[in-house]
C-alpha cells in the first residue's frame, strides 16, 4: 500500500493506522484512498479533558487510534460509563438530546493516553470515491451500540461479582491478548469507574474484587487485570442473542 509520502504537520495516515478501516476495498482501490486518507492527529493525556477544537469538528468524527475513552452518561447520583477504544468512532459535541430525563448530563473520560484521527470535512470529501469507508464507518457504530446493549445486560445480572467478571470478559475480547497466566487485560480502571461501568457503587466493588482474588477468578497487577478461569458462556450467550462476533483471542 502506498501511502503520502509527506503529510501536513499533525496529521497521520488514517488507513495505516486503523487499516481494517478500508478492508472491504480491492487493492487497487485501498492503495489509491491510502495516498489521500490523511486527517489531524488529535492526542490527549489520561485524565485530561476531551475538547475538539471548534476549527477540527468534523464531519465523520474523532476515530480512535489508540487509548481508551470513556462515555459517561449521569442522571441524578447515578453514573454508567461506556468504554470505547481503537476503532471506535465519537462524535462528542453531541449532548444527550431534549428527550433526555431530568437532570442527566454526558461527560468524557479519558481513561488512558488517546489518539483520535479528526475525519473532518477535507477527509470526508477525499475519500468521496470510495462509500466502503463510509459504511465501515457506520457499522462500527452499530457495534458500538450493540456492546453497549451487551453491557446493560451485563448490568441486569443478580451479582455485583458475576458483572465484574462478564464486562472484563467482555472487553478482554476487544483489547486482551492470551499468555501463560490467562486472558491479560492492560486497561487503567479505578474501582469508581469500574463500578460506573457495572452499576455498582465503589465500596460494593471493592469488595467484589476482593472476593473474585480470593477465588483465583482473577488478579491484579498495579493496572494489568488477569483473568484465569475460561471465558464465561454466559457472555457468550449474551452475545449472541444482541449480535455481537466474539474476535479470536491474540
Amino acid at each position: 500500500m502506498h501511502y503520502p509520502k509527506t503529510l501536513p504537520p499533525g496529521h497521520i495516515a488514517v488507513l495505516h493506522e486503523d487499516p481494517n478501516l478500508g478492508a472491504a476495498l480491492s487493492d487497487r482501490a485501498l492503495a489509491r484512498a491510502a495516498r489521500v486518507a490523511f486527517a489531524p492527529a488529535l492526542v490527549i493525556e489520561r485524565n485530561e479533558a476531551l475538547h475538539v477544537p471548534s476549527a477540527l469538528v468534523p464531519h465523520f468524527g474523532l476515530l480512535l487510534i489508540e487509548g481508551t475513552l470513556g462515555a459517561r452518561t449521569q442522571v441524578d447520583d447515578r453514573s454508567h460509563l461506556e468504554l470505547l477504544g481503537p476503532g471506535d468512532l465519537i462524535r462528542p459535541w453531541i449532548s444527550v438530546g431534549d428527550d433526555a430525563p431530568p437532570g442527566a448530563s454526558m461527560d468524557w473520560v479519558v481513561v488512558d493516553e488517546t489518539r483520535l484521527a479528526v475525519l473532518d470535512r477535507r477527509f470526508s470529501a477525499a475519500v468521496a470515491s470510495w462509500p466502503e469507508l463510509a459504511s465501515t464507518l457506520m457499522e462500527r457504530l452499530i457495534e458500538r451500540n450493540r456492546r453497549l446493549n451487551l453491557q446493560v445486560a451485563i448490568g441486569s445480572v443478580k451479582t455485583v461479582e458475576r458483572r465484574i467478571l462478564l464486562s472484563l470478559w467482555h472487553f478482554a475480547s476487544r483489547w486482551g491478548r492470551q499468555t501463560s497466566d490467562g486472558m491479560t487485560l492492560d486497561l487503567p480502571l479505578t474501582h469508581e469507574q469500574l463500578g460506573e461501568i457495572v452499576m455498582a457503587r465503589r465500596p460494593t466493588v471493592t469488595e467484589a474484587l476482593s472476593r473474585l482474588k480470593e477465588t483465583g477468578a482473577l488478579s491484579q497487577v498495579s493496572e494489568r487485570w488477569i483473568l484465569s478461569a475460561g471465558r464465561p458462556h454466559e457472555l457468550e450467550a449474551m452475545e449472541s442473542r444482541i449480535g455481537l462476533v466474539t474476535p479470536a483471542p491474540r
